[in-house]
């Protein structure tokens, strides 16, 4: 999957890093992440002894990188995902990406996906995984996302199906997700009834596609919020949403 990443991109992988346990580290479970070769890294995977790595194209132009690709799992510090980062993506990588994820859908078993914006490809790494102080709108409470992931805090993973993380330019949903309640209709029906929310299509595997127009971004994440059916939304704001169909 990183390797097809890059190459739907044109770029090169130029390094690629995995983590790994510390003999004598401060705490049980302390790790470093480790520079490792292209071949030993994809050797290793093929034999199930590496699982969490990540895949880079570095130039001089941009930092820390150009793009990247992230996947991990329980054992090092946060929660299994996948992450992937694209600096200056511009409407043609935009449409790349989406196509990438979209292909996803029946190869890999995953519940939710997003794509947004950010200020660069480190910031997108940490919202990814919930750590930093990087917002995607001014009333979100990123701590809010970092208490519900079950690896982390102990919280109820419900972006798994009963509540959305944010509302994003591209939302890929399940059918769990569809069902949420919004004043006596489904989510799907909300998104489905109106031209301002945004096109929901199917996808495969009980996904969904949602892009949503980002100039109603601020409004459906208002109104959702005020709602209570976004997990980071910042239940003290005093915002009044658009009231939308």
């Amino acid at each position: 999957m990183g390797k097809a990443f890059f190459g739907r991109l044109g770029l090169n992988i130029t390094n690629a890093t995995t983590p790994r346990f510390l003999e004598n580290g401060d705490h049980p479970g302390d790790f470093e992440v480790n520079d490792i070769e292209l071949n030993d890294l994809e050797s290793n995977v093929s034999a199930g002894r590496i699982q969490a790595f990540a895949l880079f194209h570095e130039d001089e132009r941009h930092r820390p990188w150009r793009a990247a690709f992230h996947q991990n799992i329980n054992d090092f510090g946060s929660f299994p995902y996948i992450s992937i980062q694209l600096a200056d993506a511009g409407e043609n990588a935009k449409e790349t990406l989406i196509d990438y994820v979209s292909s996803l859908s029946d190869k890999v078993d995953f519940h939710y996906a997003i794509l947004y914006n950010s200020d660069k490809t480190s910031s997108a790494w940490n919202y990814a995984i919930g750590s930093g102080v990087t917002k995607v709108d001014p009333n979100e409470n990123v701590l809010r996302f970092a208490r519900e992931i079950p690896e982390l805090r102990g919280g109820e993973g419900r972006y798994n199906g009963k509540m959305l993380r944010m509302v994003y330019p591209i939302n890929v949903i399940n059918s769990e997700h569809c069902q949420i309640s919004i004043d006596g209709k489904t989510l799907k029906d909300w998104i489905e009834n109106s031209s301002d929310l945004g096109k929901l299509s199917y996808l495969s595997c009980d996904l969904f596609l949602w892009k949503v127009p980002e100039d109603e971004l601020g409004t459906i994440n208002a109104w959702l919020g005020h709602a209570g059916k976004l997990i980071s939304w910042q239940v003290e704001s005093k915002q009044n949403p658009r009231r939308l169909p």
